[in-house]
């Protein structure tokens, strides 16, 4: 069965070649002008090929992440809710998961996160590296197969919220918001992008505070692995469903 066509499939491009032996098989005429395949080639080739497209269409996607996450960063899309996150820190419990973390790991960790950020101009790394250090929580968008939505490195006194842009939730919700806010300041549309805004900073508070929530853990990696799964699977499955209705 033919594989389901794409709206990215148009930025991918096969070329096949072959020897004039071969004229016949792909219907080329006379005058050297057009190819088609035969029917049972054509299917041989489908078959080939899509190995090729598969592979295309994750470079496609990663490509477009990396810019999207870099696009993020640079313009403070998650700035608001990471200060608000800062401001409260004193008044909240100091975080317990995470504390053996050692300096080399910890700055192992947000190098990675850096590098995630700034993979379209590495040249930056070092900036972006400096700023994820200040604010005690900081949102990471990123792209990785999988059902989970957020991964949490707890690192002490700090932690880092990765946000999976490749589940479902992130698709049909968090990055239409994102457009939203984004299409209203182009249009001038104040209200609808306020109300877009609104509801893209209140989720980031919601996913920090949560972040927050299971660093008062000292075994929270281990302990709420399981729970992060079944959640972001049950989200998946409701979005999915909301999809269909």
């Amino acid at each position: 069965m033919q594989p389901p066509i794409e709206e990215l499939d148009r930025f991918i491009g096969t070329e096949i070649r072959f020897t004039p032996e071969l004229d016949e098989c792909f219907k080329v005429r006379n005058v050297k002008k057009g190819a088609e395949p035969v029917e049972g080639l054509r299917d041989k080739l489908r078959g080939v090929i899509w190995n090729t497209i598969h592979t295309a269409r994750k470079q496609v996607r990663t490509h477009w992440d990396a810019q999207e996450a870099e696009k993020q960063r640079e313009s403070g899309v998650h700035t608001e809710a990471e200060d608000i996150a800062a401001k409260t820190q004193g008044s909240s419990p100091k975080p317990r998961a995470g504390q053996e973390t050692s300096e080399e790991e910890r700055d192992q960790k947000i190098h990675e996160a850096a590098k995630i950020l700034t993979k379209e101009h590495p040249e930056r790394l070092e900036e972006v590296e400096a700023e994820i250090r200040k604010p005690p929580l900081t949102i990471v968008p990123e792209s990785w197969p999988g059902n989970e939505l957020l991964e949490i490195e707890h690192l002490g006194s700090t932690a880092i919220v990765k946000l999976n842009m490749r589940h479902p939730f992130y698709g049909e919700v968090y990055a239409k918001l994102l457009a939203g806010v984004e299409r209203a300041q182009v249009e001038g549309t104040s209200e609808i992008g306020s109300l877009a805004r609104l509801a893209q900073v209140g989720l980031d508070l919601l996913i920090l505070s949560y972040a927050r929530a299971e660093g008062m853990r000292e075994d929270a990696t281990d302990y709420y692995s399981d729970l992060r799964t079944h959640w972001s699977v049950h989200l998946k499955n409701m979005i999915q469903e909301w999809k269909r209705s």
